[in-house]
Order: C-alpha cells, then sequence, then structure tokens
C-alpha cells in the first residue's frame, strides 16, 4: 500500500459517460464517494440525453453553468468530491463521450484517469487499490493501464479478469474463452491509466463496441503496459446502458468492420466468409444486409 502523503499527492480524474441513464450514473457516483481515498474529482460527460438526465445531475451535484468554448459545462460536488459535468453536442457515442473526459485529464494534469461505465458500482477500497498499483510503476517511469476484476452486478457472477479476447478469424469476443487465434485487450468498463505526453485519445470512429480492443492496440503501441490487477473489483450493470439503444446490433456490426479495416485488414477475406456463413446458417437476412453495406 501506501503512505498518507502519496495520497495527497495523488489526484485522479474519474470519468463517466452517461447517456439517458442517471439512475446508474448517480449509483456509481454514491459508491465513488465511500471511496477510502478522498483526494479524486469526477467527471461525468453526458453524450446530450434527451431524457431528465440533466435535471437530476442539476440537483444532485448542485451544478452551477461554466463558461466553456465548446461544450456546455458545469461544476457541482457530490460531499466533497468535485464534480465536473461536460455536455456533447449530440449522442457521438462511447469512444467520444470518453475523448473529452480524457483531455480534460490531460489538460488540467491530473495524474491518473479512471474510464469507468456509468452501470457500474465499486467498493470503498477499489480506488485506492487502483492508485497502490499504477504508483508503483509511475515511480518505476513505466507507463500503465490497469484492467479490473468484473463480476456482475446482480448475480455475482464472475464476468472478466480485466482482459477481453478476439477471435481475430471470426470476430467473436468473450471476456473469459481464450481463442486459438486471438487479440488480447483490457476491458473498457473499467481502466485506470496514467496521464502523460503518450497518451492517445479513443477513435471516435467506433461509436460503440471494438473501441476497447483498439484503443488497447494504441496504448500497446504508446508504450502502456496493459496489466490486470486481482486486487481491483468492480460491479457490473451488464448491459444497462447499451439495452437503451435499439439498433445496437447494426452499431455493432459497423464497429467490427471498422476495426478490421484499421487493424486488419489483410484479414477481410476470411471475415467476409465467415461472417457471411454465420448469418446465412443462422438466417440472420438482416444482419447480413447491415453487414454487407460496410463492404
Amino acid at each position: 500500500m501506501f503512505n498518507k502523503r502519496d495520497m495527497i499527492l495523488s489526484e485522479t480524474l474519474v470519468l463517466l459517460v452517461n447517456y439517458n441513464n442517471y439512475l446508474d450514473t448517480i449509483d456509481c457516483v454514491k459508491s465513488l464517494e465511500r471511496s477510502v481515498i478522498a483526494n479524486f474529482q469526477i467527471c461525468i460527460v453526458d453524450n446530450c440525453s434527451h431524457d431528465e438526465s440533466l435535471q437530476y445531475f442539476k440537483i444532485e451535484f448542485c451544478l452551477k453553468e461554466m463558461e466553456h468554448d465548446k461544450y456546455l459545462y458545469w461544476i457541482g460536488c457530490k460531499g466533497n468530491i468535485k464534480v465536473h459535468l461536460f455536455q456533447n453536442k449530440g449522442n457521438l457515442g462511447f469512444a467520444s463521450g470518453n475523448n473529452i473526459g480524457i483531455n480534460f485529464a490531460c489538460q488540467q494534469h491530473f495524474k491518473f484517469v479512471w474510464i469507468l461505465n456509468n452501470d457500474t458500482v465499486v467498493l470503498p477500497e477499489t480506488l485506492s487499490n487502483l492508485i497502490g498499483t499504477a504508483e508503483v510503476a509511475v515511480n518505476n517511469k513505466k507507463n500503465i493501464a490497469i484492467g479490473a476484476r468484473v463480476l456482475s452486478y446482480y448475480t455475482n457472477d464472475f464476468d472478466s479478469d480485466g482482459f477481453g479476447y478476439l477471435n481475430l478469424f471470426t470476430s467473436q469476443t468473450s471476456h473469459l474463452s481464450k481463442y486459438i487465434v486471438q487479440k488480447k485487450y483490457l476491458v473498457a468498463s473499467s481502466l485506470f491509466l496514467n496521464t502523460s505526453n503518450q497518451l492517445p485519445l479513443m477513435d471516435d470512429r467506433f461509436f460503440l463496441y471494438y473501441e476497447d480492443i483498439d484503443y488497447s492496440i494504441q496504448l500497446t503501441e504508446a508504450n502502456y503496459e496493459l496489466i490486470f490487477d486481482s486486487s481491483v473489483l468492480v460491479r457490473h450493470k451488464i448491459s444497462a446502458s447499451t439495452k437503451l439503444n435499439e439498433n445496437i446490433e447494426n452499431i455493432k456490426i459497423e464497429s467490427m468492420v471498422s476495426f478490421y479495416k484499421k487493424n486488419y485488414r489483410y484479414l477481410l477475406p476470411i471475415l467476409l466468409a465467415t461472417r457471411l456463413y454465420y448469418y446465412v446458417v443462422k438466417r440472420r437476412y438482416n444482419y447480413l444486409r447491415v453487414f454487407l453495406k460496410q463492404f
């Protein structure tokens, strides 16, 4: 662990992206409020929600509108924790929302940024454990990206050890199964990073899905070490946010093809063959049409 002086020096920005899901976001903030370490701030990026998210946030966090040259921006608090709220100009996706917070963390010289799904709940010691692990790496002049052990909020079933696995031939992803031909990546439901000049932004061409696989590639290329910390536990209301989007399967297909075009173009013929076979056998002709439109 680390001493009180380390706690004072450790400044973390916790980043939550919200879209029409203020109840889960507020639950997440309440769990963060119980953290044993107090020297952190929260940044909520709202992707232009059309429910009552903004109104509830204004009340819950006593928000005051501030001037900003690009976004609607408010500052408030939850107890002794400072809360920043940005509102995107539209629902531009998970990567775009996170990029606002990553930019803000770097501009404001936060030492760490914690990308956290808004439909998660954390334990009181989660943040302190993350900082303790990250401090060791930073003191050894390493850049670090840390994944968490993820459990289902409702069943306590094991969902992830921080890593996910992509079958490069079929595009199947899993947080549990390791494939023979695979790409290993950190799952972005909880991703803790030190800020640095090399810290990349997420590729905002990925509206949702595959952005964490692509980001892991970017982090590796920027000399970030990708690790899993077994002492870090996050409970996730799995799919609580994505189920709000009725077009989610089409979005996933678009992101999948974009990912391969960017990172594994040479595998596109194999992807085309395996996906065509899958959609035909499963008689998912509507998804087949969406898939073929990407080529």
